[in-house]
């Protein structure tokens, strides 16, 4: 088994999303379906309902815990990825702030060319 730890810096390239509006007033709720074509702008709408939705920020840091395994010639992955950069400032608690918090596993084969 082999650890690591280190630092990252990831910067967003392309991206899109879909989004539901939800608007209330007397007569009921409607839900107008929108997409969202570039995270990294802000998002406006006006008409029926003005909406505005804060950009994504395009660049993250934080820090990168692995773990490393060989089995013959398979080897075995873990990381975990430890944002420390506020993403998004469109949602934000007392409790949470959106911070990137992936994690991923790995196979692969070794072989000899």
């Amino acid at each position: 088994l082999v650890p690591s730890i280190g630092t990252y810096f990831a910067c967003g390239v392309v991206g899109s999303g879909d989004l539901d509006i939800i608007v209330s007033d007397e007569s009921g709720s409607t839900r107008p379906a929108e997409t969202w074509d570039n995270p990294f702008k802000d998002f406006k709408k006006e008409g029926f309902v003005d909406t505005e939705i804060k950009a994504f920020d395009r660049f993250d840091s934080g820090l990168r815990f692995g773990l490393s395994g060989e089995i013959s010639d398979f080897v075995i992955s873990f990381a975990y990825d430890l944002g420390l950069k506020k993403v998004w400032s469109g949602f934000e608690t007392s409790t949470h702030k959106m911070k990137n918090r992936p994690a991923s596993i790995s196979v692969g084969y070794k072989f000899s060319l």
